[in-house]
């Protein structure tokens, strides 16, 4: 109910509530964003509440529309100048997760992309492709892709994935 209260008609939800004054941050973080999304559509699917499926289909709406962006390799989440592999990985998952997802299939399959893109044969990860010279936060951004992978190969075993995911 917070969450539903928190977000507009156009399905954007507030980042963060400061109850000491009463206001909204005018920050932003994607990797949060999507995992609010996430969570509307399994707790959705756990109490098969259809109403709750169609309000996290537009806040999935709202999040590609306003963070999805792609060139001729990949689909990327952008902010603040930050195209994060965490932030490709949930936002593939809430795609990936929600019924009948084909309206998002493009954007699925770029972000899919750049996480394979971001993955080194030696089993490590890119954390940034933009800024593509960044990195950090290697104890996140990778597990947060094998959760996504993990759950493709759940879904579909191939050889090829379960190498990336085992080195």
């Amino acid at each position: 109910e917070w969450v539903e209260n928190v977000t507009d008609r156009e399905g954007k939800t507030e980042y963060q509530y400061y109850p000491s004054n009463g206001r909204f941050s005018d920050g932003n973080n994607i990797i949060r964003q999507f995992l609010t999304t996430i969570g509307l559509i399994r707790y959705s699917k756990q109490t098969e509440n259809e109403e709750l499926m169609k309000f996290a289909r537009k806040n999935l709406r709202y999040n590609l529309r306003t963070f999805y962006r792609e060139d001729e390799r990949v689909g990327y989440l952008y902010l603040h100048g930050k195209a994060k592999l965490g932030a490709a990985a949930l936002g593939a998952l809430a795609i990936y997760e929600l019924p009948d997802n084909a309206e998002f299939k493009k954007q699925l399959d770029g972000l899919t992309r750049l996480t394979y893109h971001l993955w080194n044969s030696d089993g490590s990860f890119r954390t940034f492709y933009i800024p593509s010279t960044r990195t950090g936060v290697e104890n996140f951004y990778p597990g947060e892709t094998l959760v996504y992978w993990a759950k493709l190969y759940m879904d579909n075993p191939t050889p090829e994935l379960k190498e990336r995911i085992v080195r």
